[in-house]
């Protein structure tokens, strides 16, 4: 009797565990199996507040809402401010708040016992602790296959005024491989675009990223004393996203138009070489916290952390903006947070070779990484104690990030007006497919920078007379220019070269006549 009645037990309890496992498989799905414990603080733990608890003005700082012998001090970390003109970057409807509870003692026995505390209060939703992400790069092989391809542009044919013209620009193959140079015939960038860098801070000396900063806006969230960069990765990072173009040295960013924020999350690592850094929980989130306040519209978060609970992936959803998030160096098949995070303000983005193959170091997933950047040997600026040149060679899934978060300061350039979730969907509907890398990230293919600007605009390419259709006048157009029997600007160039090879030949021209009839897979044709 008492069998039979187990065995009831057993089936109805594994029914509802089944059950359960529907009903909350967005919260459950993240968790990992045989996972060790990332990290931690031991001088802090993170609250996280119901919706309720959560209002427009509430400060807990200056309440005395949590009391305990184990407390020092109360920092709210991310809250909605009452004296904000702007709540737009904040998710209100859904805005839950986060407060940091320092400890008088630090210690792994004080903060089991405060976590335990904290957790009885009303509007309390879970007491998390302050996780620690990292910020590394791959070690790179001293003696690597030269993959540096020097970019030739038919200058002869071209004028190309748009393109940064830097002293190192012809060994940027990666500006190449996305179309960065179509795109800069339409747009380098907007400065009303911020993009918050949030990193080991930004050398804003550095001559590639003069005139870069400058919008009063820079915070140091860490416990370091000065907000520049005593690390070197930020730097790096920021000279992918925003580096100055037209200059006499250097290298061009992906949106050199754009104004960079100095968003400093993170610090170096005593005793390591540079490109070694770690980060706190709070100051990330103090960061997403500011840069909803000042209206920055994009984080580049090249950060990583291991660690499944259900409050570090909340804390995102309060900000509106876009945070593009690396996918992390592990070579698994998995993904680090915050970029696993299935949300429409994240772009999760592995890294890829100049031959487009999944480098062996990335994170890949079919679900939550969505498109992959290159990502290896990528040479950009660098404080000069990590280089006495100024520049240095990295890999890494965060070098891609920053591809990406220059994409999006050029793509959000020209829809200002779009919401983060309609410029995400633009860019991931316009990667450039690539078989291989199908089930390997979301999209199945590479950034391209181009097509999703193109399509913002509602634009064909081909479609040089710009009547909303491919015809033979267009191709007519493009055979007149490839024979030099009629000048053309650099922008029907891009429009025109329809194989993206920065050339307009007479193939451009039969390439757009066959798509006008409707005839791609036939030969050769006649204009």
């Amino acid at each position: 009797m008492s069998f039979s009645l187990k065995k009831t037990v057993s089936v109805v309890v594994s029914f509802v565990m089944v059950i359960a496992s529907v009903l909350f498989f967005d919260i459950t799905v993240f968790a990992e199996d045989d996972t060790e414990e990332p990290e931690y603080a031991l001088d802090s733990v993170l609250v996280l507040m119901d919706h309720e608890h959560s209002a427009i003005g509430t400060k807990y700082e200056n309440m005395n809402y949590f009391q305990s012998d184990l407390i020092e001090s109360v920092r709210d970390v991310m809250y909605l401010p009452d004296d904000c003109e702007d709540l737009s970057l904040f998710n209100v409807e859904e805005f839950q708040q986060v407060v940091e509870v320092k400890l008088k003692e630090p210690s792994v026995e004080n903060v089991d016992r405060l976590i335990a505390e904290l957790s009885q209060y009303e509007g309390v939703e879970s007491v998390d602790k302050n996780y620690i992400y990292k910020i590394e790069v791959p070690e790179i092989n001293e003696n690597p296959v030269d993959n540096t391809i020097a970019v030739t542009l038919p200058s002869s044919r071209l004028s190309f005024a748009r393109v940064p013209m830097n002293a190192d620009y012809y060994v940027q193959p990666e500006m190449t491989t996305i179309c960065a140079i179509h795109a800069w015939q339409i747009t380098t960038g907007l400065h009303s675009i911020l993009v918050g860098v949030a990193d080991t801070g930004i050398y804003f000396d550095h001559p590639d990223l003069a005139g870069k900063g400058g919008t009063g806006l820079d915070k140091n969230f860490t416990t370091e004393s000065t907000d520049n960069d005593l690390d070197g990765h930020g730097t790096h990072v920021a000279g992918i996203i925003a580096a100055t173009a037209n200059q006499t040295t250097g290298f061009s960013g992906v949106a050199p138009g754009v104004k960079l924020v100095n968003l400093k999350v993170a610090t170096h690592v005593e005793g390591k070489p540079a490109f070694n850094a770690h980060c706190e929980s709070a100051w990330f989130y103090n960061a997403v916290q500011y840069a909803s306040q000042k209206n920055i519209r994009i984080i580049n978060a090249s950060i990583s952390i291991d660690a499944p609970s259900l409050a570090q992936r909340k804390y995102i959803k309060n900000y509106k903006g876009l945070i593009v998030a690396s996918a992390g160096n592990g070579g698994q098949n998995t993904c680090y947070y915050p970029a696993k995070l299935d949300y429409d303000n994240i772009i999760s983005v592995a890294a890829s070779t100049s031959d487009d193959y999944l480098s062996e170091f990335s994170n890949y997933h079919k679900k939550y990484v969505d498109l992959y950047a290159p990502g290896v040997r990528i040479k950009s600026s660098v404080p000069y104690f990590a280089d006495t040149s100024g520049y240095k060679s990295l890999d890494g899934t965060s070098m891609s990030a920053a591809f990406v978060s220059g994409a999006v300061a050029l793509l959000w350039s020209t829809k200002y007006s779009s919401s983060a979730a309609e410029v995400k969907k633009l860019l991931l509907d316009n990667v450039d497919k690539v078989d291989r890398m199908s089930g390997k990230v979301s999209t199945g293919g590479r950034l391209n920078v181009f097509k999703p600007i193109m399509a913002g605009y509602g634009w064909i390419q081909g479609d040089v007379d710009m009547d909303g259709k491919l015809t033979a006048a267009d191709a007519r157009y493009v055979q007149r220019w490839a024979s030099r029997l009629e000048a053309f600007t650099d922008f029907q160039f891009a429009i025109g070269d329809m194989n993206l090879d920065l050339d307009l030949t007479a193939e451009d021209a039969r390439t757009i006549l066959r798509k006008a009839a409707n005839l791609e897979n036939t030969g050769d044709i006649s204009i």
